[in-house]
């Protein structure tokens, strides 16, 4: 708006000046003005001061600024305008030549100030396309991620399950050493039942034998009974005489004590009374005063020492009672010790007997024990040797296991590189953007030291604004970004922390399943073989709360009362199918009750044996049998 105002009253003065040239009738002056070139240095040196040649534009920048328009191009409008028509007309020309300037140096703003806006244009659309590409690819890293996590777990839990069912499968062949085992403890039980009883029957004839003697230990206690009771008779006599005794002194002690209240009360009365008498008498004569003084102390001296005396009679009472009784007291005990030591010398004489008779028992069971404790020790040395074999097997499973695990791990690592490195050279495009945003912001300054008019003003408005709109957008994008990859990072820990949750709870359960497994590893040996023998009837029963059924203990009755003792009986343990587990239903493995088939051929053969007894022909078979149904088992009856 100030440009236009310069030209505007540029022009108004150049057409003044011509109006007043136009006026002037010296025709002299007129030719010789014609015939003159006017330029630039010809003007007044204060025309001069208000004007600046494009040559010189150089050293305000490549364009103007406002403070060269200010310094350069202000007019002030009560300045006298000089010069000829000549002078006015070339400054005319000068102006024209200016705005000519002016209007290429806007034209330039304007195709600079388009390329600009085209360059942002572009550099927006490229952003937004890398920022589709960088989502995408993250997206696709997360997928593949979150594939082969899942695809890891399912692969360890099927391995697991694997390892389940070989486990199941060597059940059988732990559970087959459990039979002999209860056959000797129930030899050894038996043995021991018997010694008991021989121990019983030697222990009631001492017994009987005691008895005899003790009968005359207890007419002589009885004898001592009579006499201690005779005594504390006697002394409860003595205890009452002297109670009796005590009771009348304390009853003089009281009438003596009333006799000196009394006596006591007479003195304060007379004291009372003659109070004013003593004192008239004290002043009349004190000697008097003094013997009647020396009269109440002799009277209250002479009361004094009858108290006394009966004080010390009746203590020299109590130490007497005291005496009697540290007496009797003592007579009691040494009556006591007599009796205790009569007493412990026939007890320790029976006790001393009986426990003659109990170390010769225990020498022979000691001998008994020592040879069943040689052949006990031999079992174990067995048992330990297989199980060492067994622990051997576990841990191989076990590592393989642990290699799965590290394998994983490892993997899931080189993902999380992977995921950063991808993340690093997103951030480094984010630089390069704040780089290029950053010289945009310079190239901004530059245009604002140039602005010269409005439009160049507006021109800078627009691109400022797209500029702030470009800025918050980046700034968006960084945040989107920061969150999107703080949200992988807490999905990736989120998911190593589940499997290793699942993995764990995995491992501990196989491991206890693992160790009930050794605690239960005896071997169950058959009293009898299958060896041409045929099949002639079989029932199955089902197991509900790890006992038998009511239709199933019907059935087996009447087996045991059609076929009897004579027939060979074959058990076969029943157990249901497994599924595959996978790693949402690892919950379902505490709550699964597993059986061991060891138990379940224990519950069927109990009652064959408590029939039979060890006269029955019973076969422990080795194979198991699957059923949908769930645990139970099968009896075959040969012949």
């Amino acid at each position: 708006m100030e440009f236009k105002k310069t030209v505007i009253r540029t022009t108004f003065f150049a057409l003044f000046c011509v109006a007043i040239v136009s006026c002037d009738s010296d025709s002299s002056q007129k030719q010789d003005t014609q015939n003159r070139t006017l330029n630039f240095f010809d003007l007044p040196k204060t025309e001069q001061d208000w004007y600046i040649k494009k040559d010189e534009l150089d050293k305000y920048g490549e364009y103007f600024t406002v403070d060269s328009y200010a310094k350069n191009f202000n007019i002030d409008d009560n300045q006298s305008i000089e010069g000829s028509i000549d002078e006015l007309k070339a400054q005319i020309r000068l102006l024209r030549e200016k705005n000519r300037l002016l209007f290429e140096d806007n034209a330039q703003f304007m195709n600079k100030n388009w390329a600009i806006m085209t360059k942002l244009r572009e550099q927006q659309n490229s952003f937004d396309n890398e920022k589709k590409l960088i989502n995408a690819k993250n997206l696709e890293i997360m997928n593949d991620v979150e594939k082969q996590h899942y695809k890891n777990i399912n692969d360890l839990t099927k391995k697991i399950n694997e390892v389940q069912k070989e486990n199941l499968l060597t059940i059988k062949a732990y559970e087959q050493k459990i039979v002999s085992l209860e056959n000797q403890i129930d030899t050894y039980q038996k043995k021991l039942q018997q010694s008991a009883l021989n121990f019983d029957d030697k222990i009631a004839t001492s017994t009987k034998e005691e008895r005899l003697k003790n009968s005359d230990l207890a007419q002589k206690n009885r004898y001592l009974l009579e006499q201690i009771e005779s005594l504390k008779k006697s002394m409860a006599f003595s205890i009452n005489d002297l109670t009796k005794q005590i009771e009348e002194k304390k009853i003089r002690e009281n009438e003596l004590e009333q006799s000196i209240l009394q006596k006591e009360a007479k003195i304060n009365d007379l004291l009372a009374s003659h109070t004013n008498e003593i004192l008239e008498l004290q002043k009349k004569n004190s000697q008097d005063l003094k013997d009647l003084k020396n009269e109440i102390v002799t009277q209250k001296k002479e009361y004094f020492d009858e108290l006394n005396l009966k004080s010390s009679e009746y203590l020299k009472l109590a130490n007497e009672y005291e005496n009697y009784k540290k007496d009797k007291q003592k007579e009691f005990a040494i009556f006591q010790q007599n009796l205790a030591k009569t007493y412990k010398d026939a007890e320790e004489k029976k006790v001393n007997d009986i426990k003659n008779d109990f170390l010769r028992v225990i020498v022979e069971q000691n001998a008994t024990i020592s040879l069943l404790n040689a052949r006990i020790s031999s079992m174990e040395a067995k048992f330990r040797s297989d199980l060492e074999a067994k622990d051997k097997e576990y841990a191989k499973s076990l590592q393989a296991l642990k290699d799965k695990a590290l394998f994983i791990e490892q993997n899931e690592n080189r993902l999380k590189a992977e995921f950063d490195q991808n993340v690093s050279s997103f951030k480094q495009a984010l630089k390069q953007k704040d780089v290029k945003i950053s010289e945009l912001n310079a190239q901004i300054q530059d245009l604002i030291k140039s602005q010269t008019d409005g439009k160049m003003i507006k021109n800078y408005e627009i691109l400022n604004e797209d500029i702030t709109k470009l800025k918050l957008e980046n700034e968006n994008l960084k945040k989107f970004s920061e969150e999107n990859l703080q949200k992988s990072k807490e999905l990736v820990l989120q998911k190593d922390k589940d499997m290793k949750m699942e993995l764990d709870k995995l491992k501990e359960h196989y491991e206890s399943i693992i160790k009930d497994l050794k605690i239960g590893d005896f071997n169950m040996t058959s009293t009898s073989s299958l060896n041409g023998k045929k099949s002639i009837d079989e029932i199955k029963c089902e197991l509900k709360d790890n006992a038998m059924t009511k239709e199933c203990q019907s059935k087996f009755n009447d087996l045991l009362k059609k076929y009897g003792a004579e027939a060979t009986y074959e058990i076969i343990a029943l157990i249901p199918e497994f599924k595959h587990i996978d790693s949402s239903q690892t919950a379902l493995l505490s709550s699964m009750e597993l059986r061991s088939t060891t138990s379940i051929m224990s519950l069927a053969s109990e009652p064959l044996k408590s029939k039979f007894g060890s006269k029955l022909k019973i076969v422990y078979a080795k194979e198991i049998k699957f059923e949908k149904s769930g645990y139970g088992f099968l009896i075959r009856v040969y012949k």
